[in-house]
């Protein structure tokens, strides 16, 4: 989400060559080494260049801006973003420190992991008009969501400094808290399906649409919107959370590498990864091309695609089962 702020280009994007094969116009902000440009040629339309940096803020803003976005969306993106660095920090140092010094940063990190969320969901709410407006639709729900989804992750992070609560609360607080980011998730997937390209975190572009949520752009003399039948969004949100699944087995897979550091234990962690990495390969798929073709060969790589699919998602969760009762 931040790098698409990052890029969002509010006046098309593609600039005019001159007879060098030059840009006319440019972005000012062009000192960095991320030129991901196509090579112009001369009178000919260039492709923008495609920024790769999350961080460059003053871009962000300016766009969002000449956009009438304001900034939250870049500031809900960039949080959620550092959130997610900041979880990643705890993990690793879990898997490479001793359980002394793991622990410290381990707490620590999901301390400020979980107010990065919860930051994130309020700036949300903000772009949302969740703390001034009762204009219940999606895009409000979901920033509620994430809201509260930040709010608990944050009580359950706590725990551990906060020894009378006990660690059944911190299980049932995270617990709590994760399903409410999968509701909110969700909700995103159909506003996807809709065309409200905005999600939760760019209210601008979620405005632009019709009474069913379609592109304006769709009228009755344009060819209708190509978006998700019910039931490719149905297999989306299983491929979600069964490549959420195989990233838990290959985390506890790593536990036990650790106990037993052989060649097979880290074989069958990496196996364990498989299924997220190709499950989200199909998400990403299903994203360019949209509707399943109707012709060969690329119909039968479809639906040899879905029964490989369906078997991955299966193996994840006979995994995770088989982890759990070798915890247990």
């Amino acid at each position: 989400m931040v790098v698409s702020t990052v890029n969002m280009d509010p006046v098309g994007g593609h600039k005019k060559c001159d007879n060098n094969g030059d840009q006319q116009s440019g972005d000012s902000d062009s000192s960095s080494s991320e030129d991901e440009t196509a090579v112009a040629i001369p009178g000919e339309m260039a492709a923008p260049r495609f920024m790769t940096n999350p961080f460059r803020y003053r871009t962000a803003v300016d766009r969002l801006n000449a956009l009438g976005a304001g900034p939250w969306p870049y500031v809900a993106s960039l949080i959620s973003f550092t959130g997610c660095l900041t979880f990643t920090v705890g993990l690793v140092a879990e898997y490479t420190c001793p359980h002394e010094i793991a622990e410290v940063i381990l707490n620590y990190a999901f301390v400020l992991g979980s107010l990065q969320f919860l930051m994130g969901g309020i700036a949300e709410c903000i772009e949302n008009n969740v703390f001034s407006s009762l204009e219940v639709n999606s895009a409000w729900t979901g920033s509620v969501l994430n809201f509260l989804g930040g709010c608990l992750s944050l009580l359950g992070s706590l725990v551990p400094f906060v020894p009378a609560w006990g660690s059944f609360w911190g299980s049932l607080w995270f617990g709590v808290g994760s399903t409410l980011y999968g509701v909110a998730g969700s909700i995103q997937l159909t506003q996807w399906r809709s065309e409200q390209f905005g999600l939760v975190y760019m209210a601008v572009l979620n405005k632009l649409g019709g009474p069913q949520g379609q592109s304006v752009l769709h009228t009755s003399s344009a060819p209708q919107p190509v978006t998700y039948s019910k039931g490719s969004l149905w297999m989306i949100h299983i491929f979600g959370i069964a490549g959420a699944i195989s990233c838990y087995d290959f985390n506890l897979s790593l536990a036990h590498m650790i106990v037993d550091p052989t060649l097979v234990s880290l074989s069958h962690a990496m196996n364990e990864l498989l299924p997220c990495v190709i499950l989200h390969v199909q998400i990403a798929l299903r994203t360019a091309v949209v509707r399943t073709p109707h012709f060969a060969p690329y119909y039968q790589l479809f639906v040899a695609m879905r029964v490989l699919s369906a078997w991955l998602v299966l193996d994840a969760v006979a995994s995770f089962v088989e982890l759990l009762e070798q915890g247990g």
